[in-house]
C-alpha cells in the first residue's frame, strides 16, 4: 500500500481549508460513531429522488476508519499542492464545488435506479488528484510504501501517483461496464477536477509558473524567461488585447481631433495626428473630414504641419488624389524642398487634372527647377 504525506511542490498559502475540511470530517465521522442513523440521513440516497442537502453532506460521510483515514491521508497530500497554489478561500470553493456537483450528478443519474447510499469525500480526494496531475506534475510526493512488516520511504512523482492510482480507477469502471461503484465515483470526481482545473489555468487564476502539465507538454518549462515573453507576445489572446486597446485609444484619438478641428484649431489636430498616424496603422480620418483639415491648414498656411497628412492622405485614398498631390506639391515649395516636389509632380496623373490644374503643375515645376539651381543642396529626402 502507498500514502503520501508530503510534498516538494512550491507552498505559497498555508493549508488552512485542507487542515479545516480534515477536522471536520474527523468530528463528523465521530458523531456518527455515537449516532449510527446520521450517516443514513446525511449519505447520498440512490434511487429515492433528489436531495440537494445530501449534495454536500454525503462528502463528510464515511463507511468506516480505513475509509476516513485513507481519504485524509491523500486528502492532505494533494491539498498542499491545490491549496498552496489557490489560497484557502479558491480551495474551499473547488472543495464544495466538487463535493455538490459529483453528488448532484450522481443522484440524478441514479433517479429511478438501484437504491443505496453514496458516501466519502473520494470523489473530492480523487478531483484534487487530478488537478495536483494538472498543475505539479513533475513535483515530487514523500511516500510510505507498506508491503506487510516491510515499511519504506520513497519519493515518486505527482503524475506517476495520480497516474497509476487514475489508470486502477478507469480499468475496474470499463470491466464493470461503469455500474455504481467507487471506482466510478472516483473516475467522476477526477474528471471534475480536471475541468475546475484547466478552466483555472485558462483564466490565470493560479500560476504554475510554467510547469503546469499543458506547459510541459509545449516545451515552456524549458524555455528561458525571453522566450516566454517572446511567446506571450506571439499569442492570439495579447494580440487581441492590444488590437483593443489600439482600437480604442484611435477611437479616443480621432474624436479629439474633430474637437480641435471644429474650434479651428487645426496645428494641434495636425499635430496629434501626424504623432499618431505611425504609432496606431489603424488611425485614420474619414476622406472628407481629413480633406477638410488638409484644407484648412494650406489656407493657414501650415504647410510643415500639412505635408505629413497629405502623404498619408495619398497612401489611403484615391478619391481627389491628385488635388492632394498638388496641394503637396505647393506645400513642399513653399518649404523649400524643390526635389521632392519634383518628385510629387511626376506622379501626377495629367489626364486626370483639369486645364487649370495642368497650366499649376506646370508652374510648379518650373518654380521648382528654378529652386533648385538657387540651392541644389536638399538633405531631407522622402518617397511621396
Amino acid at each position: 500500500m502507498l500514502f503520501p504525506y508530503s510534498t516538494d511542490a512550491p507552498i505559497y498559502y498555508w493549508p488552512y481549508t485542507t487542515v479545516a475540511m480534515i477536522c471536520v470530517n474527523v468530528l463528523l465521522f465521530g458523531l456518527e460513531l455515537t449516532h449510527p442513523d446520521v450517516a443514513e440521513a446525511l449519505s447520498l440516497a440512490t434511487g429515492k429522488g433528489l436531495h440537494p442537502i445530501q449534495w454536500l453532506t454525503c462528502n463528510f460521510m464515511h463507511a468506516g476508519p480505513m475509509h476516513l483515514i485513507g481519504n485524509m491521508i491523500f486528502l492532505w497530500s494533494f491539498g498542499l499542492i491545490v491549496e498552496g497554489k489557490l489560497g484557502w478561500r479558491r480551495t474551499l470553493a473547488v472543495y464544495l464545488g466538487i463535493g455538490v456537483i459529483h453528488g448532484a450528478t450522481i443522484q440524478v443519474l441514479m433517479l429511478g435506479g438501484h437504491e443505496g447510499h453514496v458516501l466519502g469525500a473520494s470523489a473530492i480526494v480523487y478531483g484534487f488528484m487530478a488537478i495536483s496531475l494538472l498543475w505539479a506534475p513533475e513535483n515530487s510526493l514523500q511516500c510510505v510504501l507498506v508491503f506487510g512488516w516491510y515499511i519504506l520511504r520513497r519519493e515518486f512523482a505527482v503524475k506517476s501517483v495520480v497516474l497509476f492510482f487514475l489508470i486502477l480507477q478507469v480499468v475496474v469502471v470499463v470491466f464493470t461496464r461503469a455500474e455504481l461503484s467507487s471506482e466510478l465515483l472516483h473516475t467522476v470526481g477526477a474528471a471534475m477536477g480536471f475541468a475546475i482545473g484547466t478552466w483555472l489555468l485558462k483564466k490565470k487564476l493560479v500560476d504554475c509558473e510554467s510547469w503546469d502539465l499543458f506547459s510541459i507538454l509545449a516545451g515552456r518549462n524549458t524555455m528561458s524567461g525571453k522566450e516566454r515573453d517572446e511567446e506571450v507576445l506571439r499569442s492570439p489572446e495579447y494580440v487581441r488585447r492590444q488590437e483593443e486597446k489600439a482600437a480604442e485609444r484611435s477611437a479616443e484619438a480621432l474624436e479629439w481631433i474633430r474637437v480641435q478641428t471644429r474650434q479651428g484649431n487645426f496645428m494641434a489636430a495636425a499635430t496629434i495626428y501626424g504623432r499618431l498616424v505611425e504609432e496606431l496603422p489603424q488611425l485614420a480620418l474619414p476622406e472628407e473630414e481629413q480633406r477638410h483639415l488638409i484644407a484648412a491648414l494650406t489656407k493657414e498656411r501650415l504647410f510643415a504641419e500639412a505635408i505629413p497628412i497629405m502623404a498619408d492622405y495619398l497612401k489611403r485614398h484615391t478619391e481627389c488624389a491628385e488635388v492632394v498631390r498638388l496641394k503637396l506639391a505647393q506645400a513642399l515649395l513653399a518649404e523649400k524642398r524643390p526635389v521632392q516636389a519634383t518628385k510629387v509632380l511626376a506622379k501626377l496623373d495629367e489626364g486626370r487634372l483639369a486645364p487649370q490644374h495642368r497650366q499649376l503643375a506646370a508652374a510648379m515645376r518650373e518654380k521648382a527647377q528654378a529652386l533648385h539651381e538657387e540651392d541644389p543642396y536638399e538633405v531631407a529626402d522622402q518617397n511621396w
